[in-house]
């Protein structure tokens, strides 16, 4: 894989004609103009306007095979398994990490029997040096790294609370009830507490006295520590895994608790190298960490599809660049969601957040329930396609971006402008934040067919920096998508594109003529609600492709600020009107 320099740059010649192509199931999304787009991957992107869903020509990909003779299969099974045994199915190996040593510099596929790995029968911090490295499970059913601390032993302390004696050198690094899971189906988050008194005195709390003293938690719902209260170790300054070298695939595998101030679940990171690295993981997660999920620092090349990055202390998803090097990640997320980061803390732990000259592209991802669901800081880029952002976890101050807002695009003290993008998001809040804030002079957003719900009136940009509505392909801007009312854009002509909305409203500003709207589909219902304006007596004429009962189009309500609605049918070319007038 080589760097591309012409990432997204052929595009059709119009998206009004490319849009037009009823050939075609979706149609191409052009390249911004605000933004720089070189890139590890070659990839493309659709739009599909009958799903609504935005695709890439790029996804992980297997790339291994047990046909080629050059590469090494083996199976691990830490029940059944010996890591004396030679890594056959018959005959697994017991152990992720010396599995993985036993075939160092080779292509390697290394098969995981479904099963819950602790942290020393899983990766236990490996770092491969494998030139190309594919992990997947025996069955395609899911494998979990989890660093759970087993066989602690809890008993009341009379208090309110229970307490268990952890082993000697072990620390606990989060406590979780599976039992009471949060919204999304993640464990619930126990509270730490400063002192053992008051993990006694509040439900949902826990303390600990350090590695090998006493662990005290209180649960939820009073009930003795069982089975499914989740207490993770901290193993220092390990990751289940660290990667430095070469081409990584990961599937089905679900990473839980581990990390520390560098490190998340998984790291990768390519230090003083200026020699690329990529990840590709599909249907991952990576959950439950003490700082953040999955942690990317310097030039890696990341491919992730339905993965997630929850319930961690501070990020689902983080990229960095490397300071050595001056190189950083550039990221492809697809269907993604990264929720619930910084869960217990405000300040500056988000969902997905891009430090520096890093790239991300988001195609259909959900950042919810973060601080800040999604960060732009130090000099990134974003590109948004669809997907959900918000809403937040609500604190009463500003969080450390300078402001509380859904995306945040800028840091207060950043010396460089961050930009993001954003087409066709559906922006959900509160009404007790802004879904855009840019920070920083230069800072900027820009946003297209996006549908905004907060309370507050606008996005908003401190002094010098901006957010402004994207003109794309010379499209139309329109402020909803979807089948919630979406504004169109009063002129002489208005257009109008059914892919996008199909109930419109217009506010009439002088004598205008209505486009018939492109990409109709046969049996399509469309409802257009017309407006006058405060001075009234505005006339609205049709195109041709419009048609009328009697052959005879309707003349509008002409008092100041008076609405008449028009509703359609269409057979795909024509369109078969009527009007409802003057609803006061």
């Amino acid at each position: 894989q080589t760097e591309i320099s012409r990432f997204l740059s052929s595009v059709a010649p119009s998206e009004a004609q490319t849009r037009s192509n009823q050939s075609r199931a979706a149609y191409l999304v052009g390249k911004p103009s605000q933004l720089t787009l070189p890139t590890l991957y070659d990839a493309s992107f659709f739009y599909d306007p009958v799903s609504r869903l935005f695709t890439s020509t790029r996804v992980p990909t297997k790339q291994l095979s047990d046909a080629d003779p050059r590469v090494v299969v083996i199976y691990v099974d830490p029940v059944g398994g010996l890591d004396t045994n030679p890594g056959t199915r018959v005959s697994p190996m017991a152990t992720v990490k010396a599995a993985i040593a036993s075939a160092a510099n080779v292509n390697l596929i290394l098969r995981l029997k479904e099963a819950t790995y602790d942290y020393l029968s899983g990766f236990g911090g490996a770092n491969p040096l494998n030139s190309k490295l594919q992990i997947e499970t025996w069955t395609g059913g899911r494998a979990v790294m989890s660093t759970r601390i087993s066989g602690l032993v809890f008993s009341s302390n009379g208090s309110g609370g229970y307490d268990a004696t952890l082993p000697a050198g072990v620390d606990c690094a989060g406590v979780f009830d599976r039992a009471n899971p949060d919204s999304f189906g993640d464990y619930g988050y126990l509270t730490k507490k400063a002192s053992k008194a008051l993990a006694n005195a509040n439900p949902a709390s826990w303390y600990t006295s350090g590695a090998g003293g006493v662990l005290t938690v209180r649960t939820v719902d009073g009930r003795a520590p069982d089975a499914d209260i989740m207490c993770y170790a901290s193993w220092g300054t390990f990751a289940h895994l660290r990667l430095t070298a070469g081409w990584t695939y990961i599937e089905n595998v679900d990473f839980e608790g581990c990390g520390d101030s560098s490190y998340g679940c998984v790291s990768l990171a390519t230090g003083t190298t200026t020699t690329q690295i990529f990840f590709e993981a599909l249907n991952c997660s990576f959950k439950y960490s003490s700082t953040n999920g999955l942690v990317v620092n310097g030039y890696v090349g990341v491919l992730l599809k339905d993965c997630i990055g929850g319930a961690n202390w501070n990020d689902g998803f983080n990229y960095h660049w490397d300071t050595r090097t001056n190189l950083a990640p550039q990221v492809i997320e697809i269907n993604c969601a990264a929720r619930g980061g910084g869960f217990a803390q405000d300040g500056s732990s988000n969902g997905s957040t891009n430090h520096q000259p890093g790239l991300v592209v988001s195609l259909n991802c959900s950042y919810q329930a973060d601080n800040a669901p999604v960060a732009d800081v130090s000099g990134s880029q974003r590109w948004i396609l669809g997907g959900v952002i918000g809403p937040k976890h609500y604190y009463a101050d500003a969080d450390a971006y300078g402001a509380d807002a859904l995306v945040m695009v800028g840091n207060t003290g950043d010396a460089v402008a961050s930009k993001t993008v954003m087409d066709s998001v559906t922006f959900v809040g509160n009404g007790s934040y802004f879904d855009i804030y840019a920070s920083v002079a230069g800072s900027a957003a820009y946003h297209w067919a996006c549908k905004f719900q907060s309370g507050l009136s606008t996005p908003a940009a401190s002094a010098g920096s901006s957010v402004s509505v994207l003109a794309r392909l010379g499209g139309p801007n329109v402020a909803y998508i979807g089948n919630a009312p979406g504004v169109l854009i009063d002129g002489a002509t208005i257009a109008w594109d059914a892919a996008l909305i199909r109930s419109a409203v217009v506010t009439l500003g002088g004598n205008r003529t209505l486009a018939v709207p492109t990409n109709l589909q046969p049996g399509q219902s469309l409802k257009l609600v017309v407006k006058q304006d405060a001075t009234g007596s505005r006339t609205l004429a049709y195109a041709a492709g419009f048609k009328w009962v009697g052959g005879i189009a309707p003349t509008l309500s002409t008092a100041a600020n008076a609405i008449d609605v028009l509703t359609f049918e269409t057979d795909g070319a024509s369109l078969f009107g009527s009007i409802q007038k003057a609803f006061a």
